[in-house]
């Protein structure tokens, strides 16, 4: 289209653009086209990023949960320690002294396992105590962190 003007005369371009006809101007695809790379560039960057701080923000929260099946099992080896030096009777005189499940205060909990050997031939029993803590509480859980401490000494 042509408009005349007393001075110059100029052509108008419009592009138009029609659902499956062709635009008149060849460059629209080129433009779309790179807006989508680009996108698709930060949204790949902006996922990366993502996933990279979820990783650690999961391997935190493991830490935490390990330190508290760690506290849970020390307590659980301080009781069975007093019980076994103060109140002289678990397990040296042939009693079961094990704890099967115990709430701890670090907001865990332990169980205990004690058993009796002779390891060498000088007549004593051999006490070991084994305590296990866990974080979560709930034993049918497959993903639970838990920890473990193992002492063994000769009874009094």
């Amino acid at each position: 289209m042509r408009i005349q003007s007393k001075r110059k005369s100029f052509s108008l371009r419009r592009k138009i653009f029609c659902f499956g006809g062709k635009s008149e101007s060849r460059d629209t695809g080129m433009t779309l086209l790179l807006v989508i790379v680009i996108l698709s560039a930060i949204l790949s960057i902006g996922i990366g990023v993502f996933s990279s701080i979820y990783g650690q923000l999961i391997i935190s929260g493991q830490a935490e949960n390990s330190l508290r099946a760690l506290y849970a099992a020390d307590q659980g080896i301080e009781k069975m320690l007093y019980r076994s030096r103060v109140l002289e009777n678990c397990g040296s005189d042939g009693s079961d002294c094990s704890v099967p499940l115990t709430l701890a205060q670090s907001g865990g909990c332990y169980a205990t396992q004690v058993t009796k050997t002779d390891i060498e031939p000088d007549g004593f029993l051999d006490i070991v105590i084994k305590v296990t803590g866990s974080y979560r509480c709930d034993q049918t859980l497959a993903r639970s962190v838990k920890r473990a401490f193992e002492i063994t000494f000769p009874s009094p």
